[in-house]
């Protein structure tokens, strides 16, 4: 997983357009190569402006959104409901925690059984503390502990999906994460003969543009590169899970 993670890094587009961005400085400083660096100056600009525009960065990251419809409740009955819930970071936790409180509190109302996964855990925070923190959260907007279980163990969602394969079986359960990151999600839970349903939240697509949206903003070149993250990581799953 390493070199996917690196490959992920030097492809995102803040990366990049910043290593373009000091080489063409450098090669300013020479006359010999000012020229070529002149070029990569007007390149690391044009690259800078498209992707931190809204019309290009929703282009990207829209296909990803859209590869699974919103959920309905009614999509699954029975009498325990499973929700696994992945993490990425405590504010995008919080961005989900609404579709995660909107499951939980349907079927606690029609007297259903909630089991609760919270499964992913940094592997630069090894006091688990984001873990920790939202859990919390959820304890505090009133899900009861017992309903809650973590996986303290899985530090991406191929191990998320790994690991919680044997405990979940062929049941069904809802898969709640970002609605780009659901394509490579479902396809990890799947490659491991589980059957989750999509629970999409944590939309970054906006519809309908107007003249501001041309103008860049650090906003946009962070969707594009969570986009670009993702489709690098959808190829890497394909190579690593089908073949």
């Amino acid at each position: 997983m390493t070199a996917i993670k690196l490959i992920q890094q030097i492809l995102n587009p803040i990366v990049f357009i910043f290593v373009f961005l000091i080489i063409a400085i450098i090669l300013n400083f020479k006359e010999k190569t000012r020229g070529r660096g002149k070029i990569l100056l007007i390149i690391v600009a044009i690259l800078y402006y498209l992707f931190s525009t809204t019309p290009i960065a929703m282009a990207i990251i829209s296909p990803l959104e859209k590869y699974y419809p919103p959920i309905s409740e009614e999509n699954i009955s029975q009498d325990k409901i499973t929700i696994v819930f992945l993490t990425g970071g405590y504010e995008n936790d919080l961005l989900r925690a609404e579709k995660l409180l909107s499951l939980y509190n349907f079927y606690k109302k029609n007297n259903q059984t909630v089991q609760i996964i919270i499964s992913g855990v940094s592997p630069f925070d090894t006091e688990n503390d984001e873990l920790t923190e939202f859990c919390d959260w959820l304890k505090m907007v009133g899900i009861e502990p017992e309903y809650i279980q973590l996986d303290e163990q899985s530090r991406n969602t191929f191990e998320s999906a790994r690991n919680l394969a044997p405990a979940i079986g062929q049941n069904p359960f809802f898969l709640l994460t970002s609605a780009y990151h659901m394509p490579r999600a479902m396809m990890a839970f799947r490659a491991f003969n589980t059957q989750p349903i999509a629970a999409v939240s944590d939309y970054k697509t906006k519809s309908g543009f107007n003249v501001l949206d041309l103008i860049p903003s650090a906003e946009n070149l962070e969707i594009s590169a969570i986009a670009i993250h993702e489709y690098i990581g959808i190829i890497y799953y394909k190579i690593k899970l089908f073949n």
